[in-house]
């Protein structure tokens, strides 16, 4: 999300998603389960897996313009841009992606980029072209071609894979493809089984790798109850939807056995699989009127028993009946692993709350910026420089003037020109940081309430007064951990002291 080209990626991203047409493409596994449980063909024909090598980093550029070119029909409806500077717009992006690793800049010369908003819709592009190309040249008749991002599943006749397959991988010496056959009549894809029956009908199953561990969200876990229903909930829609060839006792065995390995209560299991029967089984309702509110969602992170009463605070009030309260978990499993990218340096960090320490006292200074942090402190050292040159001023009244004016400028100007002190610009420290810049100005006034700094207190004016009490606790909370860390420091030298004398003597 910080790529310098990453809006401008997801501005094409939404062009092109509502453009490209793919019949071969599925949107998910139940949309395949209903398609497939549906398809018969006839004797002497096998299923088979291709997965193409790498995609995303594979995609050839030249066969993006092709794409673009062929659909563009499709596109202009979309988009006021000329063709000329869309292939441009497109190009550009995807021969801007690069990376910083260990303070040194690397750029990627084949493909697009993994997180790149552009990427998956590129790749969709690129495999429509890629299949109609081979299809055409191919005299071997395909009855059933789907395909899920990088994932194709074909049923062709059991003869002639190998030429298929050698088809495939001779379109482009950049997109290779490996290959999975059917073992005794049953072949996965995505999260099922496809089973061939005799009468050369197709059943599915859900499906579970050999080596997964069948760990999902715990019962126990530290997450809001609602969130660990759902999950254990549409567990339970999933397996029975993709599982067509199972009875519904297996179904149930199957549920009962993941969500007890995951601590759910058997009660608990009971009630969600009846939910979901009921359901099935109930009468559509009608769709609701168009002239409702349209609902806002606002993520809060979770902290037990307080953002329950939170959400219950939003759902009780009229005046917020239309924000919708979400969580999210602070500890990630990302948190837990140490990151392998390289670590940009600190004053190179944008969106960032910081801290400055004065050279000649305790005083700090607490600011922010969604620039460079570097380029923040260019400003500030611009101000000091400025500050110097005043100082040098012969006129009395000049010199008291532009004094005057800079003491205006920050609470860091104020503290230098009212004792000569200078803070340590080359050593500023990062206090929090958010890509998100709305969030900057309220981060910004948690830290200056909650650290001993110059700030003027006009920067927290703003701040709703239910913060008051939250803010004081945690202040108090603050100067108790820097007491309890200075009594400690304390203790540890005069244990020293105590230990270099005991030698001494």
């Amino acid at each position: 999300m910080t790529a310098p080209t990453y809006e401008l990626s997801k501005f094409l991203s939404n062009i092109l998603q509502q453009s490209v047409n793919n019949t071969y493409s599925i949107r998910n596994s139940e949309e395949f389960c209903e398609f497939i449980n549906s398809s018969t063909v006839g004797p002497g024909y096998a299923m088979v897996s291709f997965d193409v090598v790498s995609l995303f980093t594979n995609i050839p550029l030249e066969l993006v313009r092709k794409g673009i070119l062929n659909q563009w029909n499709n596109i202009k409806e979309h988009t006021n841009i000329n063709l000329d500077l869309f292939l441009e717009i497109v190009v550009f992006v995807i021969e801007a992606s690069y990376f910083v690793f260990q303070q040194k800049h690397y750029q990627q010369i084949a493909g697009t980029a993994m997180g790149n908003p552009l990427s998956p819709v590129l790749a969709e592009i690129v495999t429509g072209e890629l299949i109609d190309a081979v299809l055409s040249k191919l005299g071997v008749h395909i009855p059933i071609l789907k395909k899920f991002v990088d994932d194709f599943f074909i049923v062709i006749p059991a003869n002639e894979v190998d030429t298929v397959l050698g088809a495939f991988n001779d379109y482009h010496p950049k997109l290779q493809f490996t290959v999975e056959y059917e073992v005794d009549g049953r072949l996965p894809f995505l999260d099922m089984v496809v089973v061939r029956n005799e009468d050369q009908s197709f059943s599915t199953d859900w499906f579970m790798k050999p080596i997964a561990s069948g760990r999902i969200l715990n019962y126990f876990s530290l997450h809001p109850k609602h969130l660990k229903i759902n999950v254990a909930y549409n567990f339970v829609k999933k397996v029975n939807t993709l599982s067509t060839i199972k009875t519904e006792q297996q179904k149930k065995e199957t549920v009962m056995r993941l969500l007890k390995l995951n601590d759910y209560p058997v009660s608990l299991i009971n009630r969600l699989i009846n939910r979901h029967n009921e359901r099935r089984t109930r009468t559509p309702t009608q769709p609701e009127n168009d002239d409702q509110q349209i609902k806002i969602y606002k993520s809060i992170p979770y902290i037990v028993g307080l953002s329950q009463q939170i959400t219950q605070y939003f759902k009780r009030s009229n005046e917020f009946d239309n924000i919708n309260i979400v969580h999210y978990n602070n500890n990630t499993v990302g948190s837990l692993y140490r990151a392998m990218k390289g670590r940009t340096d600190t004053y190179q960090r944008n969106n960032v709350i910081y801290c400055i320490g004065c050279q000649q006292c305790d005083a700090k200074y607490v600011g922010m910026t969604t620039n460079k942090l570097q380029t923040r402190m260019y400003g500030h050292k611009s101000d000091v420089n400025l500050l110097d040159k005043v100082t040098k001023i012969e006129n009395t009244s000049d010199r008291l003037h532009k004094l005057s004016g800079l003491k205006e400028r920050t609470a860091m100007m104020n503290h230098c020109v009212s004792t000569g002190h200078r803070f340590d610009l080359q050593n500023a420290s990062i206090l929090d940081h958010s890509l998100k810049t709305n969030r900057l100005p309220i981060l910004e006034v948690c830290h200056i309430m909650t650290t001993q700094n110059i700030n003027k207190r006009t920067d927290v004016e703003g701040l709703h007064t239910c913060y008051t009490g939250i803010m004081h606790t945690l202040n108090r909370l603050s100067h108790r951990n820097r007491q309890n860390r200075n009594d400690l420091d304390t203790n540890t030298i005069e244990t020293d002291e105590a230990r270099m004398n005991q030698n001494d003597e």
